[in-house]
């Protein structure tokens, strides 16, 4: 599968999407510690790896009726958005890499998908989230593993979209010197 975008994607158009990036990881980072500060300092659960039913529930409670509220309607809203932010970054990134290291055919293309999975597992964690803390204090433990499964899942393939980006750029580098010796 040959991608036509990647002939248009520079090096600008990187560097752009990697400063929105960190803006929206800012600005979900300034949401978070407003729930916090509302809810007495119970942090959002969807900023940790990992959660158990009983933790997600210890959360829940914790966050008191203001600071679910704040949750429901302001920080998954970002999140909503964060996450769209983080896959376009990490997709284009990954699919420059791809072509700009001549690796980009076949098969291998598809790892450039994983960062828009990793979005939508998010989008995912946040619905469940959202269905959670409406339906609060009537919560089901297929709802929390489910928010769970989605959660793991996301930061899975968030971390490996980054761990990509980090090795793509490392072949660049390599590559790069291994042709700037065989010049000399």
């Amino acid at each position: 599968m040959k991608f036509i975008l990647y002939t248009r994607i520079k090096w600008k158009h990187i560097f752009w999407l990697l400063i929105s990036f960190l803006c929206m990881m800012a600005f979900m980072r300034l949401t978070a510690l407003q729930v916090k500060n509302i809810s007495g300092g119970t942090e959002v659960l969807g900023l940790h790896f990992g959660n158990t039913v009983g933790g997600i529930r210890v959360t829940m409670d914790a966050l008191g009726n203001d600071g679910r509220l704040y949750y429901l309607t302001h920080f998954l809203v970002i999140d909503f958005f964060y996450a769209m932010v983080y896959a376009a970054f990490y997709f284009c990134t990954i699919l420059f890499l791809l072509y700009k290291n001549e690796i980009g055919s076949g098969k291998v293309i598809n790892i450039c998908w994983f960062p828009v999975a990793g979005m939508f597992f998010d989008w995912a964690e946040n619905l469940l989230l959202s269905v959670i803390i409406v339906k609060w204090p009537a919560n089901s433990a297929v709802l929390c593993i489910m928010l769970i499964v989605s959660n793991i899942t996301k930061f899975l393939l968030v971390y490996l979209s980054l761990l990509l980006v980090v090795l793509l750029i490392c072949y660049a580098i390599l590559k790069r010197n291994k042709d700037e010796q065989n010049f000399l």
